[in-house]
């Protein structure tokens, strides 16, 4: 994945709005590890959104920002969201 320069981004709210859309889509943080972060886990997904709570951008190293990104990059894309959906539905079906 090439994330390129990143602006510094809110890690609190982002970890808050990407809580709101699992929520709001029904995915469960295992299933968003494995289809939406690239086959991280949950326990490392879980660890993740914790200590986005209490970190800032400048805090953190460019390989530890890759996860942040990944949540904003599928939350700014609607075909992303549709995509991780229909994947959902097919593996639950």
């Amino acid at each position: 994945m090439s994330v390129g320069v990143q602006a510094p981004l809110d890690i609190q709210r982002l970890v808050e709005e990407f809580r709101l859309a699992l929520e709001r889509y029904g995915v469960s943080q295992r299933l968003a590890a494995r289809f939406i972060m690239a086959d991280t886990s949950q326990g490392n997904l879980s660890f993740l959104m914790e200590k986005g709570r209490v970190k800032r951008w400048e805090e953190l190293s460019p390989r530890g920002r890759i996860p942040y990104i990944k949540m904003r990059m599928w939350l700014d894309s609607k075909d992303e969201q549709v995509r991780t959906l229909n994947m959902l539905k097919f593996a639950q079906g």
